[in-house]
């Protein structure tokens, strides 16, 4: 999925370079991610829900060959490559999201990569990923409400939240019961966000009934 409201550059702005490391600790996520790209290339930002991590050569055997002559892609390369390209296409490692994509891939032999741990680059391996998590609802303050009108919402409505037993407040969750919260983060992802199956987190409703998040809402 594209975004058109995240910018490269805000992503480029936290400075977060995505290693293995890191994206096996955000497994079943969502991040936005971009990366530099050489001049014949422009960056996009892709937003995805992690899923898994394959070698290149373990995709390839889930890749259906284009005729009957082989079962898969695997099969095929193993006709005719040698033992080290065969090495080489098991240390490319993928990024699948819950969609089953490629998102980005890695060297895991850091004997031919340019970085000293594994770390996933775009369409040029010297280009490394940048990410940031996110949610589809902003909950670190409260937004101006209006009615279609323009009259504003009363301040119940605007300065309603949740509050978690660390005393961090989430804001502009006051009809979004069924919304899933990063606790720890505060991301949080609306029922209508279109990865919201795949996504992992607890939903408000969830939390509250194991009193990990406290009502505030409606004067409540």
């Amino acid at each position: 999925m594209k975004n058109t409201e995240i910018t490269t550059n805000e992503i480029f702005a936290k400075g977060q370079v995505l290693t293995l490391a890191k994206a096996n600790e955000m497994v079943g996520k969502t991040i936005a991610i971009t990366s530099p790209e050489y001049r014949a290339n422009t960056p996009d930002v892709r937003i995805f829900t992690i899923a898994k991590f394959q070698t290149r050569w373990e995709w390839a055997a889930e890749q259906p060959y284009c005729n009957d002559k082989f079962k898969n892609y695997q099969e095929y390369w193993q006709s005719y490559m040698t033992p080290e390209q065969i090495a080489k296409q098991k240390s490319q490692l993928y990024l699948i999201c819950t969609k089953g994509k490629v998102r980005a891939g890695a060297e895991t032999n850091l004997d031919y990569s340019f970085y000293n741990e594994v770390t996933f680059t775009g369409s040029d391996a010297d280009r490394e990923v940048y990410y940031i998590e996110i949610g589809d609802i902003d909950t670190s303050k409260p937004k101006e409400l209006f009615y279609k009108s323009g009259e504003r919402y009363s301040d119940k409505v605007i300065n309603s939240y949740f509050e978690g037993k660390d005393g961090k407040r989430f804001y502009n969750l006051h009809a979004s019961y069924d919304a899933k919260l990063n606790i720890e983060t505060g991301n949080a992802w609306s029922i209508l966000y279109p990865d919201y199956q795949e996504i992992s987190f607890p939903t408000i409703n969830e939390l509250l009934d194991s009193g990990l998040l406290i009502d505030h809402n409606y004067g409540r």
